[in-house]
């Protein structure tokens, strides 16, 4: 099963887990270039027990996960939620929940790699029409400071990529693979920010549209995961018409009076959908449209 968002020129192939197995067309696309090919998601070693998962807007997806039988932790005692959205590069939302009555100790794996490939190689590939050529230098990666990001960049002639990853918890690192040693008490949760930047040779340090609503620190540290919809998942549909009504308001626009429909003088046009006021003069984008300005 494949699953795929897309914002502008960014989009995301990701697996009904919402990993990017190698050796695919799974991956994270910008401008052409696949930037992130390998994405990976490990509990002990093993892969998670996918439950269901589905794209929420065109940009996001959601993943809903459990466990196996681990060392320490009966088969389906987690509560796996994995949320992204790109746009300008990905963010992802991990969160973990014990379920279970008694503690739950295991290792949470994330495995990254990342191959800078047009996206026509890939297909090529894919296919078995082309392969890479011999001798290319695969990619250099490199550490962050702090621990907290791992940098992948590619420079050849005429072409320069660079993939950031950044973390909102420093984990242990094993080569390109990151490493999380987790214990959870019964019911509690635990948070992980992950950030992908996608950067050109001239690009910036911008960060991806999206990002953790908790802020740079996340709430990894023990917290429980929030309730669906009131994640660290990007603005919500009724987040953003709230967002839209808070700016009709800060800019006291000049509302019409609605009026019943077929009342006074054939004005009933001017009720707006479910009787709201309307913005008298032109729309502005951004805000909701309910009917007809009044003249």
């Amino acid at each position: 099963m494949k699953l795929v968002i897309n914002e502008d020129t960014t989009f995301l192939i990701g697996d009904e887990r919402g990993d990017i197995p190698p050796g695919a067309d799974f991956g994270l696309y910008h401008e052409d270039t696949r930037f992130l090919s390998a994405y990976t998601f490990r509990l002990d070693g093993k892969a998670p027990v996918y439950l269901a998962a589905r794209t929420t807007e065109s940009y996001a997806a959601a993943h809903f996960l459990t466990n196996p039988a681990l060392s320490s932790v009966r088969a389906g005692q987690l509560g796996i939620v994995r949320r992204r959205q790109v746009g300008r590069g990905l963010h992802e939302d991990i969160d973990i929940t014990n379920y279970g009555d008694g503690e739950a100790a295991f290792d949470l794996e994330l495995q990254f790699g990342a191959d800078f490939a047009h996206i026509f190689d890939v297909k090529g590939r894919v296919e078995g029409r082309t392969r890479t050529p011999p001798g290319r230098p695969g990619p250099g990666w490199a550490l962050g400071e702090g621990g907290r990001s791992l940098r992948f960049e590619a420079q050849r002639s005429g072409f320069a990529r660079r993939l950031v990853v950044n973390l909102s918890a420093a984990p242990d690192w094993r080569g390109t693979r990151a490493r999380f040693g987790l214990r959870l008490r019964p019911h509690q949760g635990w948070h992980l920010c992950v950030d992908f930047l996608t950067l050109g040779e001239h690009d910036g340090p911008a960060g991806p549209t999206y990002t953790c609503r908790a802020g740079p620190a996340g709430r990894s540290g023990g917290q429980a995961p929030p309730p669906p919809g009131a994640g660290g998942a990007g603005p919500q549909p009724r987040d953003r018409q709230l967002s839209s009504q808070a700016r009709l308001r800060a800019g006291r626009p000049r509302l019409c009076r609605p009026v019943r429909p077929g009342g006074g003088g054939g004005r009933g046009r001017n009720l707006g959908r479910g009787g709201h006021p309307l913005v008298r003069g032109p729309l502005r984008p951004g805000l909701p449209y309910n009917g007809l300005p009044d003249r």
